[in-house]
C-alpha cells in the first residue's frame, strides 16, 4: 500500500508530504511500489494534495486492471 509521511511546521502552520513508498505505474500500466531512498518533500497545499490523491487513485485503477500476459 502507498506510504507518506507528513510534516507540519509549528512557526506557519504549512504542511509538508514525502513519498516512503511511491505509487508509480510502470510498463504495461502496471501497478507498483518504490521505496524511496531519499525524501522530497511537497507542499501540502492544494496542489500537492491533488498530486498525492491522482496518483494513489491511479495506482488503484492499474492494480484493479486484468494484467496482459
Amino acid at each position: 500500500m502507498p506510504y507518506c509521511m507528513f510534516v507540519f511546521t509549528m512557526d506557519d502552520d504549512r504542511g509538508y508530504f514525502s513519498w516512503l513508498k511511491e505509487p508509480v505505474r510502470g510498463s504495461r500500466s502496471a501497478a507498483r511500489l518504490d521505496a524511496v531512498r531519499e525524501a522530497r518533500s511537497c507542499e501540502l497545499d492544494t496542489g500537492g494534495m491533488d498530486r498525492l490523491v491522482r496518483s494513489v487513485n491511479a495506482w488503484y485503477d492499474a492494480r484493479r486492471r486484468p494484467q496482459a500476459a
